[in-house]
């Protein structure tokens, strides 16, 4: 684990988005995707995720300079035809078209087809709860991962994400849920797999269709229960069929994102009744031990605003990357707390 000084890290992010041919401002939506999610703690979707991102642009699999093409546009709604954008860059467009039109018109609807990974699917709608209005996203995947309950054995739904936002009261961040309704994620595995570690019990399955906790072994991955299973096919199915991609993830590249913001300001609500339902359920939340969703990441975000620690194997290829693509790299090891420099 290395410590790396945050605007550092974003520099050189943004150095390596920019030699596969990004816009400056395209190559920052990716370094400040990926840097978000790193300090909320999301570290699979975080700035790992950077050397696939760069992998897939120089491949042509990704395009660093998409034509988002607008259209079927309404007063309240549109579709964005993402040319196989960065799936962050793609998110990024259809939050800001949504916010947009919620503001204007109480509501904002936007579905995309053809992008890339989103990565941390919450980060798409903070700055709609952080601005009032409430945010929901749905993101496809790109090829089969869970296996459906009681007696599946092959990956058949993606592990579809879901993601809601609303503003919070006391000046404090929006109460935010990202999550998938799979017992567990491939970001998940490959973190058990690196470290060596089981996983839980009755969340994946091997090749053979047995239940197995050994991560180098798992095939498919299952829901965590049956109401889990029912929600993830009605979000396969906004992901999919509704924003005009494939009904079932194939493998093919291209993805599907569907973004909804609500300003309740057209519901006839004050600007304080969801900031205050959120402090009141807090409230309740916390007298019986638990917590809102995004409470855990929030406070793991506030203690990382100067450094990100990450795994040597991701810092590893991130200077690998610079150093073929020429990037100048700049980093200097911050002090730890009490320290000098």
């Amino acid at each position: 684990m290395t410590r790396v000084r945050t605007a550092e890290l974003a520099t050189l992010l943004t150095g390596l988005y920019r030699a596969t041919g990004m816009t400056r401002g395209g190559a920052r939506v990716l370094a400040e995707a990926h840097l978000s999610a790193q300090a909320r703690g999301v570290e699979s979707h975080g700035v790992r995720l950077a050397p696939g991102f760069l992998a897939k642009l120089r491949a042509g699999r990704l395009v660093p300079r998409p034509r988002l093409c607008v259209t079927r546009t309404s007063s309240v709604t549109a579709w964005v035809r993402a040319d196989r954008a960065p799936g962050p860059l793609a998110a990024h467009a259809a939050m800001s078209l949504a916010g947009a039109r919620a503001r204007r018109h109480g509501v904002g609807l936007i579905t995309v087809r053809g992008m890339g990974h989103v990565g941390a699917l919450g980060d798409t709608i903070v700055p709609l709860a952080r601005t009032g209005l409430i945010g929901l996203a749905v993101a496809q995947t790109s090829s089969p991962g869970v296996a459906l309950l009681p007696h599946g054995t092959e990956p058949v739904l993606g592990t579809t994400p879901l993601a809601f936002a609303a503003p919070a009261g006391n000046a404090r961040e929006p109460l935010l849920y990202d999550g998938a309704p799979a017992a567990l994620s491939w970001g998940a595995v490959k973190h058990a797999r690196r470290a060596r570690t089981p996983l839980p019990p009755a969340g994946a399955l091997d090749g053979e269709g047995r239940m197995t906790r050994s991560a180098k072994d798992v095939a498919a991955l299952l829901p965590s229960s049956p109401q889990a299973q029912a929600l993830a096919l009605c979000l396969e199915l906004m992901a999919g069929p509704l924003t005009g991609s494939e009904p079932i993830p194939s493998g093919k590249d291209g993805r599907g994102l569907l973004v909804l913001a609500v300003s309740p300001a057209f519901l006839g609500l004050n600007a304080a009744t969801v900031p205050s339902a959120v402090e009141l359920l807090r409230g309740a939340a916390h007298a019986a031990g638990a917590r809102l969703p995004g409470d855990g990441s929030w406070p793991h975000a506030a203690a990382h605003t100067d450094h990100y620690d990450l795994d040597d194997d991701v810092l590893d290829s991130l200077l690998a990357a610079a150093h073929a693509g020429g990037v100048r790299v700049t980093l200097t090891r911050p002090p730890e707390k009490g320290g000098t420099p």
